[in-house]
């Protein structure tokens, strides 16, 4: 399996590694908006940094986008950490938060899992 995912009390942590797809973020966002505690939760950790490619396009990127409006209507009180420390995905995660800029989300990039912790911490 190329992530690896965690539920904790009030945040969901899942962390992607070798080739980044649309099969893989989508198998995982399944499990991230349709488990029985996603209403609850308050933050969701993605960690991008062992990634050694991406295989995305800005068509996949509008599905991630859309997908993640229909959620928000479930849970508008989510606060999302992308962790990306690959050059060659910035360019799409930008893309994707400019397409969710209009949800009641707060999105947020960090180049490590412990300034995501951190941040966190005090939000």
């Amino acid at each position: 399996m190329p992530y690896r995912y965690e539920w904790k009390d009030n945040y969901f942590v899942t962390k992607f590694s070798g080739e980044l797809n649309l099969k893989e973020i989508r198998e995982c966002d399944n499990i991230h908006d349709g488990h029985v505690n996603f209403d609850n939760l308050r933050y969701s950790i993605w960690d991008f940094s062992e990634i050694d490619s991406v295989n995305l396009i800005e068509h996949d990127i509008n599905i991630i986008s859309a997908i993640d409006h229909a959620s928000s209507i479930s849970n508008p009180n989510l606060k999302i950490l992308l962790i990306i420390n690959n050059p060659d995905f910035k360019p799409l995660a930008d893309m994707y938060i400019d397409s969710v800029k209009d949800l009641p989300w707060e999105v947020h990039i960090f180049e490590t899992y412990d300034q995501a912790l951190k941040w966190k911490a005090y939000n």
